[in-house]
């Protein structure tokens, strides 16, 4: 299936190929909803019909009450349908879908000579922030080894060593980490004892370097 001008991989049962010509906008403005003020009623039938159509309706209103022109909410919202297609292919849904997922889908798409993603991605930053009162795309991602080590690490730099959020967050950047918020002032601090070696170094290089 063609959709965003980006080529999405379907089982033979799914409909024909569509390219982003096939979602041509409305001819005049309508009641209606706001995703039948951008398309046509053959095109907005055939976005609600895919996985991302439940959803497509709230991310028009949004982008219309932010201010964003129809033809780059028409991008938009082509990004956000072809995103669900692809999930759906991978048999996930878009409330399944989280940082990774996207993260893979965005480095699959292809750019064009001058390095900028095609029809289908664009905006694709956005879609999360966009949908997130929708409860899709924002899955979290499953908790590493690292992580409780890190969260006590947070605590410690917050609560020992008066460390702001933006400190933590480029001692990490530094380290090449990422670590959850420090959630409690009761977490224990961390030792050499309880964290990796490898990360023992990069952490303590990294916030020397932000001190």
């Amino acid at each position: 299936m063609l959709l965003g001008g980006l080529r999405i991989d379907s089982p033979a049962s799914a409909q024909p190929a569509i390219a982003i010509g096939s979602f041509p906008r409305a001819n005049k403005v309508r009641g209606g909803t706001m995703l039948e003020k951008l398309f046509n009623d053959d095109s907005c039938q055939r976005l609600l019909a895919g996985p991302m159509g439940p959803h497509l309706e709230a991310l028009s209103s949004k982008l219309a009450e932010l201010g964003y022109c129809d033809s780059q909410a028409r991008k938009l919202v082509c990004t956000a349908a072809a995103l669900g297609h692809w999930l759906a292919d991978r048999g996930l849904t878009p409330a399944e879908a989280g940082p990774a997922e996207l993260k893979t889908y965005i480095e699959a798409q292809k750019r064009m000579p001058s390095g900028r993603l095609g029809d289908g991605a664009v905006g694709f930053s956005r879609l999360p922030t966009l949908l997130k009162a929708e409860g899709v795309l924002c899955r979290p991602s499953p908790e590493t080894p690292a992580d409780p080590c890190l969260l006590r690490f947070s605590a410690y730099l917050a609560n020992v060593r008066g460390v702001t959020r933006a400190g933590m967050g480029r001692a990490r950047a530094r380290a090449g980490l990422t670590a959850p918020p420090a959630t409690s002032s009761s977490a224990r601090v961390v030792t050499r004892s309880n964290l990796p070696g490898g990360t023992v170094n990069s952490l303590i290089t990294a916030f020397a370097s932000v001190r």
